[in-house]
């Protein structure tokens, strides 16, 4: 009983151990524990073992100022033993069986921590018996190690509910709107032990419209290492303002670890995006290497931009590295929560997220939720997770270049890009939706017909010319000869209708087709 009582980290983990163990040991075919819940000055209970559930139902809550045997036994502070019901029903008239569920001897300790009562522990007996001298010592001895080990959960339990309240605090409830940028997010805390960790992510839209993107992880757990988390995020948010590189920025939130902050070490990844030129700035300090998906179907590990990690030594240095982000791609931020496994190595965890971000799709909210599927699924949680993903756009009037697999999965992905990029053109709902349609139609053709491919990417650029959209869809292959049948060839029918124009070219390097729309003429949408 002391291992498994010292082994409990919860309230609900201690009495589930001592009624568990002290029907064992005295033979009891009914025991419970309740606690004392004092803002409501009530008993209620937290386990129960061989007894009808129907007694502990929500709402059977015990007032301690009601005269019931529990309540009288919780207030006098000393055991107390009824071998027989008749003995408990002179003392509580209005006492039924049902109330101790048709037992006879029924016996009562209260668990008493730094002189007042924080719980009641029941043990009931079918048939009348008595208590040996042995059986009382064991029952008493059993209370005061459960009254300490239950307030030393209490006193846990309400740790973690501040370090909880205070990392809700601090992570963002909602992420910022950026033209041409999607943005994802999610944190999970970790379910194999009851201990909020110091992980974060944010995102920080910069006065020069580009968007800072953190994900970082405080070494500990508990309410030391959520108020770390507090700090590093805040000051690293002010620091952002000065617009320094992502590499001087982390050099400057390390000095700040180094000298301010009471904590071993930090983990954190911090990159820059910039939506207008699709160029993404980042440093990793110690941190897992971020994740880019890109539209052509690539998944690589930016292994790049490292450094120690904060806190480690305050003349650390720290590299940065430059990526291109062509429209389409997705970058993907996470804590080490989501690839570290005890007793593997992390190449093994990393290995499995690149798959699952090669197999999952391009959309922000449905990749993170894949991946987390993937990697983690139902299984229990040894740490904390935050993981953000970045989408990122082209946006009119800069020119559009996409290339996507010659897969029908990458309909998808020219849908969103051709949506975002119009939101920067002069163009309504209905003639965006038009364009996109009729782009739709014309990359599904090069999907589908193009025959024998010379590679395995269609292009798609789209430019603005003062009130005209020209979207132009290349592939390496020739499209298969018109079919005789009438439900074919209704794509290009309804490209012209949608469209001021429709040119194809073949040759023998592919097919091109070309469709453009005025904005602001509807000829295009009349035959439609």
């Amino acid at each position: 009983m002391t291992a498994a009582l010292s082994n409990a980290l919860t309230r609900f983990d201690v009495a589930q151990a001592v009624v568990r163990g002290l029907g064992e040991a005295l033979g009891a075919e009914g025991t419970s524990l309740a606690v004392v819940v004092e803002e409501r000055d009530i008993l209620r209970t937290l386990a129960w073992q061989g007894l009808p559930d129907e007694l502990f139902e929500s709402g059977a809550d015990i007032p301690l100022d009601r005269d019931v045997f529990q309540a009288e036994a919780a207030s006098r502070r000393t055991p107390t033993f009824y071998a027989s019901f008749q003995e408990l029903r002179r003392r509580f008239p209005d006492v039924a069986t049902e109330d101790v569920a048709g037992h006879e001897s029924v016996l009562l300790v209260p668990l008493v921590a730094e002189r007042r009562v924080i719980g009641l522990l029941t043990a009931s007996w079918a048939e009348a018996r008595a208590l040996s001298a042995d059986e009382r010592g064991f029952v008493t001895s059993l209370a005061g190690q459960a009254a300490q080990a239950l307030e030393r959960a209490g006193h846990f339990e309400s740790e973690q509910t501040i370090a909880a309240t205070l990392q809700r605090s601090v992570l963002p409830t909602t992420l910022p709107r950026v033209q041409g940028v999607q943005l994802a997010s999610r944190y999970l805390p970790g379910t194999a032990e009851l201990n909020v960790g110091g992980d974060w992510f944010d995102a920080i839209p910069m006065s020069d419209g580009r968007l800072g993107l953190v994900v970082g992880d405080v070494v500990g757990k508990g309410v030391n290492a959520a108020a770390t988390m507090a700090q590093l995020r805040n000051a690293l948010r002010a620091f952002s303002l000065d617009r320094m590189k992502p590499s001087s920025t982390l050099a400057r939130l390390n000095r700040l670890a180094e000298e301010v902050l009471d904590t071993a070490f930090a983990t954190v990844v911090y990159a820059v995006v910039d939506p207008e030129t699709l160029v993404c700035r980042f440093t990793s300090a110690g941190h897992p290497p971020p994740l880019v998906a890109y539209p052509d179907g690539r998944v690589e590990l930016l292994e790049g931009g490292r450094g120690l990690p904060l806190g480690t030594g305050s003349a650390a240095r720290y590299g940065q590295d430059v990526l291109d982000l062509p429209p389409g791609s997705v970058l993907l931020l996470y804590t080490d929560g989501l690839v570290e496994r005890r007793g593997e190595s992390i190449d093994t965890g990393l290995e499995q997220l690149r798959a699952a971000a090669l197999s999952g799709p391009r959309d922000p909210e449905q990749l993170v939720e894949h991946v987390l599927e993937a990697m983690v699924g139902g299984a229990e949680r040894e740490d904390d997770i935050a993981i953000l993903a970045v989408r990122v756009f082209a946006v009119a009037p800069r020119e559009l270049d996409l290339r996507v697999p010659n897969a029908t999965a990458s309909l998808d992905v020219l849908r969103d890009a051709l949506r975002a990029w119009l939101e920067g053109a002069p163009a309504d709902r209905a003639e965006s939706e038009d364009i996109v349609l009729a782009a739709w139609e014309a990359c599904a053709n090069a999907i589908e017909h193009a025959q024998d491919p010379g590679t395995d990417v269609v292009r798609v650029v789209a430019a603005l010319d003062d009130h005209r959209v020209r979207v132009v869809v290349e592939d390496s292959g020739r499209w298969a000869p018109p079919s005789d049948t009438p439900d074919r060839g209704l794509g290009i029918r309804l490209m012209h209708s949608l469209m001021s124009s429709v040119e194809i070219e073949t040759g023998d390097g592919g097919t091109r087709v070309t469709i453009e729309r005025a904005l602001g003429d509807s000829a295009g949408t009349d035959s439609a």
